[in-house]
C-alpha cells in the first residue's frame, strides 16, 4: 500500500514537471528580438486602416470608404516616434485629407483622428 502511494506521488511530481518545465524553458529572456523597423509600423498601421474601413467604425463621426485601403505607399509618413508611440499618416488625394494611426512601440493600434494629436502626446 505505501509502494503505491510514493508510486502515485512519483508519478505526480513527474507529470507537473513535465507541465510547467516546457513553458519556462521557452520564456527564458536570453535573446534578443530584431528591432522593429518603419515597415513593421506602415503594414500595421495599413492592416489597421483596412480594419476601420471593413468594420466601418467611425473616425471623429465620419466612416471611412475604401479609398482609404489603396493609400500610395509615398503618402504613408511616419509623422511622430518616441519611445512610447508612432503616429502613422495616411494622406488620400481622392479626399485631400490626412489620418493618423497612433501605434505603441511594440505595433499595437490606439487610435485614429483626423488632427494627429492624441491624449497625451
Amino acid at each position: 500500500m505505501k509502494r503505491n502511494i510514493i508510486k502515485r506521488s512519483f508519478f505526480i511530481q513527474v507529470m507537473a514537471v513535465m507541465l510547467f518545465l516546457p513553458p519556462l524553458l521557452f520564456a527564458h529572456g536570453d535573446h534578443d528580438h530584431p528591432p522593429l523597423t518603419d515597415a513593421d509600423f506602415f503594414g500595421k498601421a495599413t492592416f489597421d486602416v483596412s480594419i476601420i474601413v471593413d468594420d466601418k467604425e467611425p473616425v471623429e463621426g465620419d466612416f471611412l470608404d475604401e479609398s482609404w485601403k489603396k493609400i500610395k505607399e509615398e503618402d504613408k509618413k511616419i509623422v511622430k516616434k518616441t519611445e512610447n508611440f508612432v503616429i502613422v499618416s495616411f494622406y488620400n488625394r481622392e479626399k485631400k485629407r490626412t489620418l493618423f494611426v497612433l501605434l505603441t512601440v511594440h505595433v499595437e493600434y490606439l487610435g485614429a483622428n483626423f488632427s494627429g494629436k492624441f491624449k497625451g502626446g
